[in-house]
């Protein structure tokens, strides 16, 4: 959402940004999500 708040110019509305954020979950694994998840714990 930050990459979609901070390029309005290139996408102006939500729909325009909907192939970007499909790329995100198509490229998205369990080890990916597992990473992610011991990051954020660990900084909070």
């Amino acid at each position: 959402m930050k990459l979609y708040e901070q390029n309005r110019n290139d996408y102006p509305d939500f729909q325009s940004f909907l192939p970007e954020l499909l790329k995100v979950f198509d490229e998205t694994t369990p080890q990916n999500v597992d990473e992610l998840l011991k990051n954020f714990h660990h900084k909070n």
